[in-house]
């Protein structure tokens, strides 16, 4: 059977003081998340703007009340249509979730706010497979050249557009 989740949503009060969940997150970080995050900029100060900069931020804990995932949407500062998602999990996703929340509650959410949008897309680090694999199960489109981002390192853009139900 599998395990229980449960979601909150973050408003604009929780979102005041996010350097709790942050360090909680990074505490059990998975590998590939971290090494993508650090790939891009300082991983805190990424999260802590992201969080507080997202229309919609999407905490996730197991049945045991431990950190699960982190989920979110915004607009991007560059204008670009429809909205940046983002996710960073723990390990604890391992202990009997990966099914039921990082595959059927991703794509739920994923399907929603495409719907909502139109348009879904951010970018992945180059050398995180993992995420480049959960991302193409989860319908996630790729250009085909990676850009070069800070440090000269590599990243895939991605999308995904609203498919129907």
């Amino acid at each position: 059977m599998a395990k229980k989740w449960t979601v909150e949503i973050l408003d604009n009060k929780s979102k005041e003081n996010v350097v709790p969940l942050i360090e909680e997150l990074m505490q059990d970080i998975r590998p590939h998340d971290k090494e993508d995050l650090e790939a891009s900029s300082d991983p805190v100060f990424v999260l802590i703007g992201s969080i507080k900069l997202d229309e919609e931020t999407r905490v996730y804990r197991g049945e045991d009340g431990k950190l699960l995932a982190i989920f979110g949407k915004g607009t991007m500062e560059w204008g670009a249509p429809g909205r940046g998602i983002w996710m960073v999990g723990t390990n604890e996703l391992y202990n009997g979730y990966t099914k039921s929340l990082l595959f059927k509650e991703a794509k739920r959410v994923l399907n929603k706010w495409a719907r909502e949008h139109g348009l879904l897309h951010n970018i992945v680090y180059e050398k995180n497979r993992t995420s480049i694999n959960y991302l193409r199960h989860l319908g996630a489109v790729f250009l085909v050249e990676p850009k070069t981002g800070w440090d000269g390192k590599k990243f895939y853009q991605f999308y995904i557009p609203y498919r129907g139900e």
